[in-house]
């Protein structure tokens, strides 16, 4: 009687084990990823298992879970990705978590350890990374359209995105390998309204962002 009494108590253990971790997923950063501080990161997660969900929310560790931080706690039910600025430190156990606050339970995913490295000057950054200060937009701010103009110093993949401020994405501006040099690309805000937002240029697996100010209807 005692051992099926311990075996329901393990096997009860587990199911509440893998019902608090499994309606949530965070798919990136998942963990030993690198980043610089000063990047932009895409945080991104599904929702495995669909509940009363209240909103989401996004803690960030710099100790490997010790302690945790808040990133946001107010993301919109619909989204499911967020922009976060590395912080300026460096560190090798940092670790990102994503909550769904549910009416009644709270249900979330942890990444394991991710690294940041502490960058202090644009020579930090080699030869085949994106050069530190090349994305800009004229006029900013703006009010029928702005131009985009980065600087590649060799062939790479890019993509450009625009999101607004509560981190949902807007427009996806490039896509595509192109090769070194300037260019520029205009974006005429037709379905957006005023105020700030977000461009995001990510060349190989380095980020920059910038504000965008419109100020349209």
């Amino acid at each position: 009687m005692y051992k099926k009494q311990f075996f329901y108590l393990i096997s009860l253990f587990l199911l509440l084990n893998i019902s608090t971790y499994a309606h949530v997923d965070l798919t990136y950063p998942e963990g030993g990823e690198t980043f610089y501080s000063g990047d932009t990161v895409t945080i991104t997660w599904v929702q495995v298992q669909a509940h009363d969900i209240q909103n989401w929310e996004l803690y960030y560790s710099p100790d490997g879970g010790d302690t945790w931080e808040e990133i946001s706690v107010n993301i919109a039910v619909s989204l499911r990705e967020y922009i976060w600025v590395v912080p300026d430190e460096e560190i090798t156990m940092g670790r990102i978590r994503v909550v769904q606050n549910n009416s009644d339970t709270d249900y979330q995913d942890v990444s394991t350890n991710i690294k940041i490295v502490r960058i202090t000057g644009i020579n930090e950054f080699d030869n085949n990374s994106l050069s530190v200060n090349s994305i800009t937009n004229y006029p900013n701010p703006f009010l029928k359209s702005t131009t985009l103009s980065f600087t590649l110093v060799e062939k790479e993949q890019v993509s450009l995105t625009l999101f607004q401020p509560n981190g949902a994405k807007l427009a996806s501006l490039i896509q595509k390998e192109m090769p070194k040099g300037d260019h520029q690309i205009e974006w005429l805000p037709y379905h957006s309204s005023s105020g700030i937002h977000f461009a995001v240029l990510k060349v190989g697996n380095r980020t920059k962002t910038i504000k965008l100010h419109y100020l349209g209807p």
